[in-house]
């Protein structure tokens, strides 16, 4: 896995948490989920992208 985007998701975190429990549309929300999906997401985006480009 490239370095790069293992650093994504924590910064768009810091951005989008700024508190520990954030309240989408009046939802609680965990965090800790979120990182996990912007992970998820990352990753996806790179490998898809590394298979259409090569």
């Amino acid at each position: 896995m490239a370095k790069d985007s293992v650093s994504m998701p924590m910064a768009s975190a810091g951005i989008i948490g700024m508190s520990p429990d954030m309240k989408i549309s009046g939802i609680e929300f965990d965090p800790k989920a979120f990182v996990i999906a912007v992970f998820v997401v990352v990753i996806l985006v790179n490998l898809a992208t590394r298979f259409t480009a090569g």
